[in-house]
């Protein structure tokens, strides 16, 4: 009989704290929460330099196996790089403006822009987004000028241009998946469209780090 006790105490594997199944779960419910908290902080518009930073503070800490309350770190690089996350973010918000002008001036009539003006326009958007997702990182681990940082970004995308192109393509096929599938699937996108593809780019992004910091 105690035998019998004991097997029915005994938790199932898939329960256990330290199982993968676990694990996995909790992954999925930070990244819901850090995805609901960086649609939230955007709002305001330029807030969103820093909602980023602190996803990309928070998300580096789970890659690395940080055992921390996601919520309070999250807040605490938000306000602690709000400054200089700001201020990067206006950067890269002002050339994309700039660019998205000259198009729908364009477009009205006002003057016209070649195709492969375009084309180039859409390469430099490229360029900014991914050395922009190198950027808040950035932002999020080391303390820099905001231009020393955009300098920096701007490196990275071009030194690791195979992986800077992944990363970019991430986030564009979960826009993609999102658009081509709401309303069925995209609601997804309201719990994970930001921070899937952020925690696969800074799985990698921390490898550059370490070999930027080594010096290989």
């Amino acid at each position: 009989m105690p035998k019998e006790n004991k097997q029915k105490n005994r938790k199932h594997p898939m329960l256990d704290p330290e199982s993968s199944f676990v694990s996995f779960l909790t992954l999925l419910a930070n990244l819901m929460i850090v995805n609901l908290l960086t649609l939230f902080l955007m709002i305001p518009v330029f807030t969103a330099g820093a909602a980023f930073t602190a996803m990309a503070s928070v998300l580096m800490a789970q890659c690395e196996g940080e055992d921390s309350s996601v919520v309070k770190r999250y807040f605490h690089s938000f306000s602690h790089s709000f400054g200089d996350a700001t201020m990067l973010y206006l950067i890269y918000l002002a050339l994309f403006v700039l660019q998205l002008g000259l198009v729908i001036f364009s477009l009205s009539g006002a003057f016209s822009i070649s195709a492969p003006i375009l084309a180039v326009f859409a390469v430099i958007d490229i360029i900014f987004f991914g050395s922009g997702v190198y950027g808040f990182a950035l932002t999020a681990r080391y303390k820099n000028t905001v231009t020393g940082t955009f300098v920096n970004s701007m490196k990275l995308f071009f030194g690791f241009l195979p992986m800077s192109l992944s990363i970019t393509g991430a986030f564009v096929l979960m826009g993609l998946l999102i658009w081509k599938t709401w309303p069925y699937l995209g609601p997804v996108g309201i719990l994970f469209g930001l921070s899937l593809p952020e925690y696969l780019s800074v799985k990698e992004i921390l490898k550059i780090f370490d070999k930027v910091s080594s010096g290989s």
